[in-house]
């Protein structure tokens, strides 16, 4: 039981010392906590591409492709692989889910036709299984 302790205590100054050494680090980055992720990574853009075609595979009830207007926010998480947390607003745009290409396609700007929400993201990568999953989606109207 005493050893358990020490090693605790020997981690807990080990920590505190990391932190004293740098104090402009996030030590929630390194330990597993949330911190702010970098938008134009290429793994948070897979991320993000995966949360999108994710919705537009989900929502049924909509014949048209919706595209990112805005990333409001985007968290990532160190486990046992990455968790990212993205609050994206998504627009609908002019192609129909039935189009073979959804590369450039641009959002319909018509009146009435905009259809803005707001959608919350949890995605779950293990990048070295080559694995990506939704852990949770939510969307409301904008």
């Amino acid at each position: 039981m005493a050893s358990i302790l020490g090693i605790q205590l020997l981690l807990l100054a080990t920590l505190t010392k990391a932190e004293d050494v740098n104090p402009e680090s996030n030590a929630n980055s390194w330990l597993g906590g949330l911190e702010k992720a970098d938008v134009n990574s290429e793994e948070v853009q897979r991320a993000v591409e995966y949360a999108v075609g994710y919705h537009n595979q989900v929502h049924d009830n909509d014949a048209y492709i919706d595209a990112v207007v805005k990333v409001v926010s985007a968290e990532q998480q160190t486990v046992a692989g990455m968790k990212y947390n993205f609050v994206l607003e998504m627009g609908r745009t002019i192609c129909t889910k039935v189009e073979p290409n959804f590369d450039n396609c641009p959002l319909n700007e018509q009146p009435g036709q905009e259809q803005r929400k707001l959608c919350s993201f949890e995605v779950y990568d293990v990048p070295w299984e080559h694995k990506m999953s939704m852990l949770s989606y939510n969307c409301q109207n904008a």
